[in-house]
């Protein structure tokens, strides 16, 4: 069976996810850059939660981390997304499900996820 997954163009925005700013589009069962090589394509199944980070009223970017479910993978970081996608973004995630939380800080995910390793397998009381 062939299931298609026609990204929601309305809903797109532009982000660093590689080495350059890319249009990244939204879609029911995914994430998608496939406009530019590499490309860049995150399935929601796989995301646990996304955080967003440099969430201030001074800045005019901020980043976002996709959290995987699978917690020995690091997360995945789009940067330099304008503050105006943040809403659109918000409403999506909403949308298909996916619970987030915002900072002002970035965060430095390879530590963050050695603790929450070692707090689901039960290393940290």
């Amino acid at each position: 069976i062939v299931d298609f997954d026609i990204p929601y163009n309305e809903l797109g925005f532009y982000g660093n996810c590689n080495r350059e700013m890319v249009f990244i589009q939204p879609s029911v069962k995914a994430l998608v850059n496939l406009t530019e090589t590499p490309f860049f394509f995150l399935v929601l199944d796989e995301i646990e939660h996304v955080h967003f980070e440099r969430v201030t009223y001074t800045t005019k970017n901020f980043d976002v981390a996709f959290i995987f479910k699978n917690f020995d993978i690091v997360p995945r970081v789009v940067t330099a997304i304008d503050m105006k996608s943040l809403d659109l973004i918000q409403d999506w995630l909403s949308d298909v499900g996916i619970t987030y939380t915002a900072g002002a800080q970035n965060m430095a995910w390879n530590d963050v996820m050695k603790m929450v390793r070692e707090f689901v397998r039960g290393g940290i009381e």
